[in-house]
């Protein structure tokens, strides 16, 4: 029965090493930069293939120092309004949806 505790024990170590290094921290230092290049950064870093839309995304700049490479990924595509999709493989980025709203006033009489 021991030996099943410590084998289970050494399962979920391991395993939560794993998952614990799957989103490691990053550093980033990039003025007036492609954001398609600093995306392709993040995804080296992460050891992921990357898939982006084919339009331009413009220019960034991002000082972000010891942040999960997640999380870096996500801000910078919000700054760009780019929606970002993790798969176990992949990064997917696609242009956001467009946000618009209508506003109707009535008017005095």
């Amino acid at each position: 029965m021991k030996i099943i505790r410590l084998m289970f024990l050494m399962t979920a170590f391991f395993s939560f090493r794993i998952w614990a290094d799957e989103f490691k921290d990053i550093s980033l230092s990039f003025k007036e930069v492609e954001t398609h290049k600093v995306l392709k950064i993040i995804s080296d870093f992460s050891g992921k293939g990357l898939v982006l839309p084919d339009s331009s995304m413009g220019v960034t700049t991002v000082y972000l120092k010891n942040v999960p490479w997640n999380k870096a990924l996500r801000a910078i595509a919000k700054s760009e309004n780019l929606e970002v999709e993790i798969t176990d493989y992949l990064i997917i980025v696609s242009k956001g949806k467009c946000k618009t709203s209508i506003f109707t006033t009535k008017k005095k009489t």
